[in-house]
């Protein structure tokens, strides 16, 4: 399933949520694209620490330092990770 979602306009907050229903989920990816903030949107009371946009990148910036895995209702887990800078799967070089 491919979703496109804003934490700060709602867009797609609740269908993300209850397709997370009874699961563990993960969210990873690279750092502060919003993780955190999708997943304060969908269960507020986490209150995960999330930063401020970079004014000179216009990105956000990383944040989430340690792994975190929380209930947030009956068989629901997320797990927060910190954002990665770099994918260097195994088995491939990069050309130089």
């Amino acid at each position: 399933m491919y979703l496109e979602i804003s934490a700060t306009k709602g867009i797609f907050i609740d269908e993300l949520r209850e397709s997370l229903k009874g699961k563990i989920n993960l969210f990873w990816g690279m750092s502060g694209v919003g993780k955190s903030s999708i997943l304060n949107a969908m269960f507020p009371s986490l209150e995960f620490k999330v930063g401020e946009i970079s004014d000179s990148s216009n990105k956000g910036m990383h944040t989430t330092v340690t792994g975190n895995m929380q209930k947030v209702e009956d068989e629901t887990y997320i797990i927060d990770t910190p954002g990665i800078r770099e994918i260097d799967p195994f088995g491939i070089k990069k050309k130089i």
